[in-house]
């Protein structure tokens, strides 16, 4: 498995990116941080990955899906690799999905 590269800006700039790499650590995935200076997160290349010009965005080169915004990337890891549960209840109890 290639490393999913997740997007960040300097140290101290908010909690978003880091859910993210929670949740990689968590799920066991490999995963590279790219670093982008706070200066650039507004303009070329990076709008371009993401036309917010926020962090985290991400690319899963395993799937050939790139993301933006921790909510949708943390929905999507989850969905395609939490394979043992690890992070979610199992179907037979999506009632107690609402609970998290």
């Amino acid at each position: 498995m290639q490393p999913i590269k997740v997007y960040n800006a300097p140290h101290g700039q908010g909690p978003n990116p880091w859910k993210v790499i929670i949740v990689l650590a968590e799920l066991g995935l490999p995963y590279d941080i790219v670093w982008i200076p706070y200066g650039e997160i507004k303009s070329e290349p990076y709008i371009s990955l993401n036309p917010n010009g926020r962090v985290p965005a991400m690319i899963d080169p395993n799937k050939d899906v790139t993301l933006w915004e921790s909510g949708a990337i943390v929905n999507y890891l989850i969905a395609t690799y939490d394979e043992e549960g690890k992070l979610t209840y199992g179907d037979d109890r999506l009632e107690d999905k609402w609970l998290l």
